[in-house]
């Protein structure tokens, strides 16, 4: 998943507000918690306007977290509801053949993040994690 992908799946539906930041890792991130739990994302409760991708992220979990952002549903809600909003595009793409490789169906709406090459904000993020996450600004 790149950041494309991300601007292609929330153009899509439009009632969600992107966040203003997304951050891609670019390493899986692993739990070790009765086995092993891999997160495909995250979104930290106390920034609303952010959100954590891992490799194993899809469509479902951009919306997933999206929908964390913008209403902090707890995981019993926000599980199905992402499931419910994901089903036009999964449909499309097993029934048509579409969203393999280029763009998506014609977005909604066109949503824009920039790399974000070091900011203030996120400093600490920068210094520590250097290349292993990027850091992506929403520009429209």
């Amino acid at each position: 998943m790149d950041i494309r992908d991300v601007e292609n799946i929330l153009g899509l539906h439009r009632g969600l507000l992107a966040p203003s930041h997304v951050l891609i890792c670019n390493e899986e991130v692993v739990e070790k918690k009765d086995g092993h739990t891999v997160f495909r994302g995250l979104q930290p409760k106390n920034r609303r306007d952010v959100i954590v991708l891992t490799p194993q992220a899809d469509a479902e979990t951009v919306v997933h977290e999206t929908l964390h952002a913008n209403i902090g549903l707890g995981e019993n809600l926000t599980y199905p509801l992402a499931k419910i909003l994901t089903i036009p595009r999964n449909w499309a793409k097993k029934t048509l053949g579409i969203f393999k490789d280029g763009p998506l169906l014609p977005r909604l709406i066109i949503i824009r993040y920039k790399k974000c090459s070091g900011c203030e904000e996120f400093r600490e993020l920068h210094r520590q994690y250097g290349t292993r996450v990027e850091h992506y600004v929403r520009t429209g």
